[in-house]
C-alpha cells in the first residue's frame, strides 16, 4: 500500500469537498495500516526474546554449575568495557527473515540505511523543506493516469538546482582534516548532498511500505526488485549527469565506467556499515587519481 497522494484541486467546490474527504479516508486507512505493522513487528520481537530466553536460561545454569564445581578457584578481576547486554545471536539465526530492528529494516543492510540517514542529517535533511514525497525530484502522476509509455523525468540540472536552493544554508559540511583522510573522489561528497539527501529520502519512503510488498519482507537482493536493486537503480538514477570534475557520467555508463565518478556514492557505500555486495568496483583510471 503507497502513502495516498494529494488530490489534485479543481474548480468545482463539490467536487473537490468529495475528492479531499475520500483522500482523507485512504490516508486514515494507510497510517492505521502502519500503526498495525508496527505493534505487529515489537510484538513479535518480544515473543521471539522470551522464546529465546526459555530455551537457553536451563541450559546455561546447567553449564554455569558444571563449570563452577570442576574448574578450579578463580581470582575476582573488575570487569572490563560496557556493560550493555549483547543481543542473543541464535534469535536471529534461527530465523534471519525475522530478525529486524525496530524499523522493521531487514539486518543485512539496517546499519548501513542508518548511516545514509546520518550523512544525510549532516547534508541538511532533518531541516530541510520536503518538495516532493518518496524521495523523487518531480510530481508523480496519479497511479491510475501512468500511461504504459511513461518514462519519469531524469534528474537534470534543474531539478539539482532546486534541490541544492532547499539545502542551501543547512547541515555541516566536511573539515579540510576530514577530507584529507578520504581518497579521491570520496572525499567530494559534500558536492553531491542533494543526491544523498534524495536517495535517504527514498530509503525512509520504502520503510513505509508495509507487508506483503514493503520491502521490510526483503533481503537485500538484486532479484525482483530487490532491496539492493531498488536502492543501486535509484542511485544510478540520482547521480546521471554532471558529475564533481565535471565529467558526464551517462545511462549506458556503469559502476565500471571511467566517468562513474559518484563521489558522493562512493563515500556511502566505502562506509564501514556497507554490505560487501554493494560497495562500488573502480575504473583503473579512477583509482590511478585516487591521491589527486
Amino acid at each position: 500500500m503507497r502513502a495516498p497522494r494529494q488530490p489534485k484541486p479543481v474548480q468545482d467546490a463539490a467536487q473537490q469537498a468529495v475528492r479531499e474527504a475520500e483522500h482523507a479516508r485512504k490516508r486514515k486507512e494507510y497510517d492505521d495500516s502502519k500503526a498495525q505493522h508496527r505493534e505487529m513487528m515489537a510484538q513479535k520481537k518480544k515473543e521471539q526474546e522470551a522464546t529465546w530466553r526459555a530455551e537457553n536460561a536451563a541450559p546455561a545454569a546447567a553449564s554455569k554449575r558444571k563449570a563452577c564445581s570442576s574448574a578450579p578457584p578463580r581470582v575476582s578481576r573488575p570487569r572490563v568495557g560496557g556493560t550493555r547486554p549483547r543481543v542473543p545471536q541464535q534469535a536471529a539465526a534461527a530465523d534471519d527473515d525475522d530478525a529486524r530492528d525496530e524499523t522493521a529494516r531487514h539486518p543485512a543492510w539496517a546499519a548501513w540505511a542508518a548511516a545514509v540517514e546520518r550523512v544525510a542529517a549532516r547534508c541538511g535533511a532533518d531541516e530541510a523543506q520536503i518538495l516532493y514525497e518518496e524521495g523523487l525530484w518531480y510530481e508523480p502522476l496519479d497511479d491510475e493516469d501512468v500511461p504504459e509509455s511513461y518514462e519519469p523525468p531524469e534528474y537534470a540540472a534543474a531539478h539539482r538546482a532546486l534541490q541544492l536552493q532547499r539545502l542551501e544554508g543547512l547541515g555541516v559540511p566536511p573539515t579540510a582534516e576530514e577530507k584529507a583522510k578520504l581518497p579521491w573522489p570520496h572525499r567530494e561528497w559534500w558536492e553531491d548532498r542533494d543526491r544523498i539527501v534524495l536517495l535517504c529520502e527514498f530509503i525512509r519512503y520504502m520503510d513505509t511500505v508495509p507487508p506483503p510488498g514493503g520491502w521490510q519482507n526483503d533481503a537485500p537482493t538484486r532479484q525482483n526488485g530487490g532491496w539492493l536493486e531498488q536502492v543501486e537503480g535509484r542511485a544510478a538514477r540520482l547521480w546521471y549527469g554532471k558529475q564533481v570534475n565535471g565529467d558526464w557520467f551517462e545511462v549506458d555508463d556503469n559502476w565500471r565506467s571511467p566517468r562513474a565518478i559518484c563521489a558522493g556514492y562512493r563515500y556511502l557505500t566505502c562506509l564501514p556499515s556497507c554490505p560487501q555486495s554493494m560497495r562500488l568496483p573502480m575504473h583503473v583510471d579512477l583509482f590511478a587519481k585516487r591521491d589527486m
